[in-house]
């Protein structure tokens, strides 16, 4: 990309607000047209990792989980806080199981996404999951979580028509489904989802 490097200049940052997941800063930047001013960033702690999982009927596993900042449940691919410091897919396998009991045999890296680039630092690496065999769930106590599976089509349309609104679950879902479409997955993950 043409002017990759970056026109903003940091002059400092103040520590505002912290947890166990965020960090809130005020930066006093100088932006690219020369202007002064304050710039709040959230940083996370934590890492992001969303899987499309697909079971041996060629069904899509959805979560179901209330989320607190929108005050509704929302349906999601598994998916949620990773170490930064262990392997992305170590961290994708473990949150898959603990959310929805499954465990998959074959794994295929789709692209890392920029979740909220313009104030956050947060990054979802999804992964395409299947050959996935059932088993216990191990939820976090703190979520309320319930699941189903459908055709690949089905989410597709709970795309389409707003059922689900997540950001990475419908990049990940539309994703999938456009490479689908082009007859650039694998073979045996392709002919599940047919």
């Amino acid at each position: 990309m043409a002017g990759d490097g970056n026109p903003w200049k940091t002059l400092g940052t103040e520590l505002r607000y912290e947890n166990g997941f965020i960090r809130l800063f005020e930066d006093a930047v100088e932006d690219p047209a020369g202007g002064r001013r304050g710039y709040g960033v959230v940083r996370f702690r934590v890492r992001g990792v969303g899987i499309v999982a697909v079971d041996r009927k060629g069904r899509v596993r959805l979560v179901a989980q209330h989320r607190y900042p929108l005050g509704r449940r929302l349906w999601e691919i598994p998916k949620g806080g990773a170490d930064p410091a262990k392997p992305p897919r170590e961290e994708a396998a473990r949150e898959l199981k603990e959310e929805t009991g499954l465990t998959a045999r074959h794994w295929l890296a789709l692209p890392t996404l920029d979740m909220s680039p313009s104030t956050t630092d947060d990054t979802v690496a999804l992964f395409l999951a299947w050959g996935a065999e059932e088993g216990e769930t191990d939820p976090d106590p703190q979520e309320d979580l319930s699941t189903r599976s459908v055709p690949l089509a089905e989410a597709l349309s709970m795309v389409e028509d707003g059922r689900v609104t997540d950001a990475a679950t419908v990049a990940a879902l539309l994703l999938v489904g456009r490479l689908l479409d082009r007859d650039a997955l694998p073979p045996e993950v392709a002919g599940l989802l047919r």
